[in-house]
C-alpha cells in the first residue's frame, strides 16, 4: 500500500497503566492532532470510550503504540499492551486494528512539551499521552509500517 492509499481517517492510542493518549487525523488525513486522555484502570469503560471515538471519527483504521523490544520482539509490557490490542480489535471489527512501534513515542513526546516550555510535573497533566498518540500517528503518516496484530504469537 502506497502513502497515498493508506486510509485518512485514523485514530491513534498509546496505551499505559493509568492514562490512555488518543490522537487523531483530519478526514484529508493531513492534519494530526492529540484528542483525549482516557483513565485505563476499567478496560472495559477505555475500550468503549475508544469505541466512540473511532466511531464519532468515522476511524477508517486505528493504530495501537506496541512497546517493542530492540530485537522487534515483545517483552511483558508488550505482551500487555497486544492483549489490550486484540481486545479493542474485538470491540471495533469490522474496523481494523494495527499496531505501530511505539519505542521512542514518550520520550518524543516528554521531548516536544518540554520544547513547548512545559515543566515536567505538568506535561502528565498536559497531555503527554496523547502527545504520545499524536507522534504514532504523524510517524505513520510519514511512512513508519504498521503491524498486523496476527503477526505477533498469543
Amino acid at each position: 500500500m502506497t502513502l497515498s492509499e493508506r486510509p485518512k481517517r485514523v485514530v491513534a492510542v498509546d496505551f499505559g497503566d493509568r492514562r490512555t493518549g488518543v490522537a487523531a487525523a483530519s478526514g484529508e488525513g493531513s492534519l494530526v492532532f492529540p484528542l483525549a486522555i482516557l483513565d485505563s484502570r476499567d478496560r472495559r469503560a477505555l475500550i468503549e470510550e475508544i469505541r466512540e471515538i473511532a466511531s464519532e471519527r468515522k476511524a477508517e483504521l486505528v493504530l495501537v503504540g506496541l512497546p517493542l523490544a530492540p530485537d522487534g520482539g515483545l517483552g511483558a509490557r508488550g505482551r500487555k499492551t497486544l492483549s489490550f490490542a486484540r481486545e479493542l480489535a474485538n470491540a471495533l471489527a469490522p474496523v481494523p486494528v494495527r499496531g505501530i512501534d511505539e519505542r521512542y513515542s514518550s520520550s518524543q513526546a516528554h521531548e516536544r512539551m518540554k520544547a513547548g516550555g512545559i515543566k515536567a510535573a505538568r506535561r502528565k497533566k498536559k497531555g503527554v499521552d496523547a502527545v504520545a498518540a499524536q507522534i504514532l500517528l504523524e510517524s505513520w503518516l510519514m511512512g513508519e509500517r504498521d503491524v498486523p496484530l496476527e503477526e505477533f504469537p498469543s
